[in-house]
């Protein structure tokens, strides 16, 4: 064991929080990236104390890419705050998946609409269950049809139906890899900016440093051979980073 206090810990964690950012301002997200879709789900996130927020994640499941998230109130202020982020894909996106949370509507035609053309949008109502089908209530927004929906997930190779289990999926490996988010951490973070920071720093890994096992090429004995990052698959880089090198990068200057 190393004596090491947790301002020592902190202030490494910062440093490489630094240089992450550092590296994702120097490679440009290509103008062509354009998810296809895009999952919306809340994340539950506490301090000490009683202190309790929301992260909105956006999320590509064909390309495991988190896209963006924001931190704050389970509101209407917040998600539009969210929403302004996700605005330069606005007329793009093909299908967007969310849960029952009423906000949606509002600004996914605010926000990634264009007039009267707005993308395909599937909502599954957690707060409704069918006990004859086995499933949550599911439907189209926008006067669109829920088999419609369906069909695009289908072709999109991302499912069958209507569902939010892939972001879902993501939560749950953030609240297994993140101390603070783990639901019986007695360690929760005490200051809103750090939990932001924690946040930037594990998507970082998550897009451009961990291989994603499906993405990735793999053996006849299931290895993985070439590992394919989810910004890889997004054509944001196209050379297979490591830590080391990222912690290393220094940036150019003109």
């Amino acid at each position: 064991m190393f004596d090491v206090t947790d301002y020592t810990i902190r202030k490494v964690l910062k440093e490489v929080l630094l240089q992450f950012q550092k590296f994702k301002k120097y490679v440009m997200i290509p103008m062509d990236y354009i998810p296809s879709v895009i999952e919306i789900n809340e994340i539950y996130v506490k301090l000490q104390g009683k202190k309790i927020f929301y992260g909105w994640l956006a999320y590509d499941p064909k390309n495991k890419y988190i896209i963006d998230f924001v931190i704050g109130k389970r509101d209407d202020e917040t998600l539009e705050e969210f929403f302004i982020k996700l605005k330069r894909y606005r007329g793009k996106v093909s299908l967007v998946l969310v849960d029952g949370y009423l906000g949606y509507e509002k600004f996914i035609s605010s926000y990634l609409g264009i007039k009267s053309n707005r993308p395909l949008t599937g909502v599954i109502n957690k707060g409704r269950f069918n006990k004859k089908t086995g499933r949550y209530h599911t439907y189209a927004l926008f006067g669109k049809s829920r088999k419609t929906v369906d069909r695009v997930i289908q072709k999109l190779g991302i499912g069958t139906t209507i569902t939010t289990a892939l972001i879902e999926n993501l939560n749950s490996f953030i609240r297994d890899n993140v101390l603070y988010m783990k639901w019986r951490s007695k360690g929760l973070s005490r200051v809103f900016d750090w939990m932001i920071d924690i946040f930037a720093g594990y998507f970082f890994y998550h897009n451009f440093v961990k291989p994603h096992w499906s993405l990735s090429k793999r053996s006849s004995r299931n290895w993985l051979e070439t590992g394919v990052k989810p910004a890889m698959a997004c054509g944001i880089t196209f050379i297979q980073f490591f830590l080391y090198g990222i912690l290393s990068f220094l940036p150019t200057l003109d």
